[in-house]
């Protein structure tokens, strides 16, 4: 197969970067052309039919790109037919298939029509599914944690530290909702967090049944009434113990072991925001898919983000991709783009039958913790790599004079990271200086200067400011954002840092290994590392 680095188009960038690209200077840039701003900036305001409204701007000029660079990109694009495709996503347009029976059953707990098997009230909800579902609910519960919702949630995900069983020690048993998402109900992490939460419940029957209220109860109407499963395996679901009532499906169309926001996480999203909150959710995706389906690629926000992922990921070698977020509500929002990018099956590729065999996808990564952001910004500032950087930060309607104080300091420091990021230090030489402690190893003339070592400058980073308080339409349009962001960069093979068959490789080995573990003889089947490993644990367990 031909290899896409004979195109004409991209023989242009690569001889563009060698001669221009790996020598821009953004101050430079935007000193000579007055126009830079404008050029590489996008303004849209997004609206639904229901009325909700936001408004993003797209701000890229202070990446290390020149109207040259940009039009090559998308020369390149046009070569490689990259909107050519049906990026519609078929879960989002058969939402309506599973959304009713969810609707109504997290309308019912709302509404505390629906109870527990004790008459309690629901009052927190145990997540049990796979790694990528339960970051996706988490990144709504912590978006929305202003709508005033009473439920508490807990997410389960893997196997390891013990979680499921800190989990259950917090919880009270009588009002606790379990639901476990698994499509074929036989992934082994999952089910084990889920016969842990079973067993569980049945330590609180003995003999199967508990005295409550003047009346026995069993543990039979437990698992029916407190347990939901959202699954195609009927069968084993039902053997499970839980009802047919409190069974919901899973989606044909979602692989295993990928989950997004618009199939399974319907019902906990739906109970924790309402339906009616998850609906203006879809909305807001749905206007940037509009906006990625309609919009010529020089103006279309998700393919200009891609392809500079490209251009620095083929040029630049830029290996780690962060993305720094200045709203608490969406501080884990990289770990969204994280499970997105990691569960690709990496199966489609370009038109015309191009083999893209070089290595793309930087890791995509972000830590709201002071100390490790201070790190983040030391690696970008000081390291030698380039690391294009994604701003992000929102201007709500002001509310009180505390909260105007409060989001101008966050955004301070957003507008102050770009600018640092590509100015540097040297137009402050009293910031952070380093002095020199022997001048005699300097001339006269610069005994006594502040030498700043700290901000090289030069540094490239992305903006996005959306006009609209975190809400479940602004939302929806900056997953959506990223969503297609990820859809081109697969079009364009941009290889993420762990694809599906690397997982289920692991899962066949840990399956072989867990077998191994369960038997009391020492190991000798794997490498000299993995047999002490192993016989290590059997040795101390």
């Amino acid at each position: 197969m031909e290899d896409y680095s004979e195109l004409p188009s991209y023989k242009k960038l690569l001889e563009h970067f060698e001669n221009i690209g790996k020598k821009i200077d953004l101050c430079k840039e935007f000193s000579e052309d007055s126009d830079r701003q404008a050029t590489f900036c996008r303004k849209k305001e997004f609206e639904a039919m229901s009325g909700n409204t936001a408004k993003i701007i797209f701000d890229f000029s202070k990446n290390l790109i020149n109207k040259e660079t940009f039009s090559l990109l998308l020369e390149f694009a046009e070569e490689v037919k990259l909107l050519e495709y049906d990026f519609m996503d078929e879960s989002k347009l058969n939402i309506s298939i599973i959304s009713e029976n969810m609707k109504k059953f997290s309308e019912d707990i709302r509404n505390q029509n629906l109870k527990s098997v004790f008459e309690s009230v629901f009052s927190t909800i145990v997540i049990i599914g796979i790694k990528s579902s339960n970051a996706n609910i988490e990144i709504v519960s912590k978006a929305f944690s202003n709508i005033g919702s009473n439920i508490i949630l807990h997410f389960v995900s893997n196997t390891e530290g013990s979680t499921i069983e800190d989990i259950l020690q917090k919880i009270d048993f009588k009002t606790t909702l379990f639901i476990i998402s698994c499509k074929n109900f036989t992934d082994r992490d999952t089910m084990l967090n889920a016969e842990a939460a079973k067993n569980f419940i049945k330590s609180h029957f003995p003999n199967n049944q508990i005295y409550h209220s003047n009346q026995y109860i069993h543990l039979d109407s437990y698992m029916q009434s407190n347990f939901v499963a959202i699954s195609n395996n009927i069968k084993l679901v039902k053997d499970f113990g839980i009802s047919d009532s409190n069974i919901f499906d899973f989606c044909d169309w979602i692989d295993d072991g990928v989950c997004s926001f618009w199939t399974e996480m319907v019902l906990p999203m739906s109970i924790y925001m309402g339906f009616d909150n998850y609906y203006m959710f879809l909305e807001g995706c749905d206007s940037m898919d509009m906006h990625f389906r309609y919009t010529s690629i020089e103006d279309n926000m998700p393919a200009i983000m891609a392809l500079l992922d490209f251009w620095y990921e083929t040029f630049w070698s830029a290996r780690t991709f962060p993305i720094i977020t200045y709203d608490q509500r969406l501080i884990i929002f990289a770990n969204y783009f994280q499970n997105i990018d990691t569960e690709s099956k990496k199966n489609i590729s370009i038109s015309g039958g191009f083999d893209l065999e070089h290595q793309l996808g930087p890791s995509i990564w972000n830590d709201s913790k002071d100390n490790n952001r201070c790190m983040l910004y030391q690696l970008i500032n000081q390291g030698k790599k380039v690391i294009p950087c994604d701003l992000i930060a929102v201007v709500k309607k002001q509310k009180s004079d505390s909260n105007i104080l409060r989001d101008k300091l966050a955004l301070s420091n957003f507008f102050a990271l770009s600018e640092a990021l590509m100015e540097g230090s040297n137009h402050y030489k009293t910031f952070s200086p380093v002095i020199l402690k022997n001048s005699s190893k300097v001339d006269s003339q610069a005994e006594n200067i502040n030498v700043n070592k700290s901000y090289a400058g030069n540094k490239p980073s992305s903006s996005i400011m959306i006009a609209s308080d975190i809400n479940p339409y602004s939302l929806g349009l900056l997953v959506a954002l990223y969503e297609h962001r990820k859809r081109i960069r697969d079009i364009l093979d941009i290889d993420s840092t762990l694809n599906i068959q690397d997982i289920k490789l692991l899962k066949h080995l840990a399956k072989n290994i867990l077998t191994e573990l369960n038997e009391d003889d020492k190991v000798d089947s794997h490498n000299e590392s993995t047999n002490e490993l192993i016989n290590f644990y059997k040795d101390n367990s």
